[in-house]
């Protein structure tokens, strides 16, 4: 049987990096040299996302080390490339409304599912539902482009759901003491 091969994308996004701190020493105590590394992320269904980010080499114990808003660009950045392209796996829903800092009981809450549904979404016992796919998808390119359309789409329309009984009983009483009676 022939080993499959994984489906690896190189990024050049237009997100901005963020501005890095130099570093000095290692813990060890030795000096550290600037370097571009490769971050990967792999996930199931044979697909990777390598990007390249600033990061110091220890020229005496030979550890890399990543600063931490380098590793929020990467991750924000791999979870665009996957909101644009797939594939929806519970695997890449966790990571998405992880890099975009989504607690599970808010993004359950906007999408109009409890919290062990989505939690049955990312730990892989169901298929993440298409819509709620999309959903999380606009709010990850919506961060990066620093707007919040979806989310408030998002909450208008949890809103709606949770009052529209109300709304819906209070408009057909209406119409019915409106209406004539015949007989």
């Amino acid at each position: 049987m022939k080993a499959r091969k994984e489906k690896e994308t190189r990024l050049s996004t237009p997100l901005k990096r963020p501005r890095v701190r130099p570093m000095r020493r290692c813990p060890c105590g030795g000096r550290v040299q600037a370097i571009e590394h490769q971050k990967v992320y792999a996930f199931k269904g044979r697909r990777r996302i390598v990007l390249t980010v600033p990061a110091w080499r220890c020229l005496t114990c030979g550890e890399v080390y990543i600063d931490g808003p380098s590793l929020g660009w990467a991750e924000r950045a791999a979870a665009v490339e996957l909101a644009q392209t797939g594939p929806a796996t519970p695997e890449t829903f966790r990571f998405m409304r992880r890099a975009v800092r989504i607690k599970s009981a808010e993004l359950a809450e906007l999408l109009g599912v409890s919290v062990e549904t989505l939690s049955r979404w990312e730990n892989g016992h169901r298929e993440p539902d298409r819509t709620a796919w999309v959903a999380l998808s606009g709010l990850v390119l919506d961060e990066v482009g620093a707007r919040t359309a979806t989310r408030e789409r998002l909450r208008a329309a949890a809103g709606l759901a949770a009052g529209g009984l109300a709304l819906a009983v209070l408009w057909y009483g209406a119409r019915a003491a409106a209406r004539p009676e015949t007989r």
